[in-house]
């Protein structure tokens, strides 16, 4: 699970890119490394503290995903954030079918490569120009992939990551902005930046370091954060066609969960007590 370290003008992050498939037991979140945060943003699609707990839902691999961020959480009195939006049915076969856009033609690039450069080289003399047409298709099928070797080297790397995971992930999501990936970046950053952001400099009157853990899918969201007219831009494109592929039920949700240190409680995750607030955050 690979993390960077970056800065906007508002607040201090910690990217945390994770697999879904495991817990996400960084030394990020470890004893001595938790307490310089003040607050843990989230991945949750739109679905609020039960998606923590995962079970109530039944989405397996969350309980997983989470259990050591609650965990230390909890124990060291973090407050977590959530405030993903979720996509329509539209939106998630808008994000699969822009997903996958990439590998088929990644596959018909390197068809067409393979073919020229052995057609350039059969002939008695080599056909210099065929030859390099062949290679021209062969590296923009290698480009096409460059962003899915972003997305897993963010995931499956240990500690800090190079900054060109981010460029490399997002060059697949960013055009178009696919609503699964970059459509959520947007809807995130702007609620963290300015909502979240104003709301724990009132908690704390100091400048807040915050961690946000999203899969290694989500690494554009450094971009999305210190770049306010990008994510100003996309989501006015969003909003001009009524946020179609977003969940517009769920857009401006913020949960805001903190520790119970009695027996009240609004959720039990792992066995430990919380206290939640749904905000609406006024920004669409």
């Amino acid at each position: 699970m690979g993390w960077v370290n970056f800065s906007t003008y508002n607040a201090d992050y910690l990217l945390v890119y994770a697999a879904h498939l495991r817990d996400a037991d960084d030394a990020v979140f470890n004893d001595e490394n938790i307490t310089s945060l003040d607050a843990i943003v989230l991945e949750n699609a739109g679905h609020g503290p039960h998606v923590t707990g995962g079970s109530q839902l039944g989405l397996g691999f969350l309980p997983k995903f989470y259990e050591t961020i609650m965990k230390q959480s909890h124990k060291h009195s973090k407050l977590i954030y959530l405030l993903d939006a979720d996509v329509s049915a539209f939106g998630l076969a808008a994000g699969i079918a822009l997903f996958a856009a990439p590998l088929v033609l990644a596959k018909k690039a390197f068809g067409q490569a393979k073919q020229d450069i052995r057609g350039a080289c059969d002939n008695e003399k080599t056909d210099r120009r065929q030859f390099l047409k062949g290679f021209t298709k062969g590296i923009f099928g290698l480009w096409l992939l460059n962003g899915y070797s972003g997305m897993f080297a963010a995931a499956l790397t240990k500690g800090e990551t190079h900054n060109y995971i981010e460029s490399a992930t997002s060059s697949v999501h960013r055009l178009p902005p696919n609503p699964f990936v970059e459509g959520r970046n947007c809807v995130a950053a702007r609620k963290t930046e300015e909502f979240v952001v104003p709301l724990l400099k009132e908690y704390r009157e100091r400048r807040p370091k915050i961690a946000i853990v999203f899969g290694g899918g989500h690494s554009g969201l450094k971009e999305c954060l210190q770049g306010k007219a990008w994510r100003d831009s996309v989501l006015a494109a969003y909003k001009q066609a009524n946020y179609l592929g977003l969940d517009i039920y769920t857009l401006d949700n913020v949960w805001e969960m903190w520790p119970s240190t009695s027996e009240y409680k609004d959720y039990e995750i792992f066995g430990q007590n919380w206290r939640a607030t749904k905000y609406k955050s006024g920004l669409f």
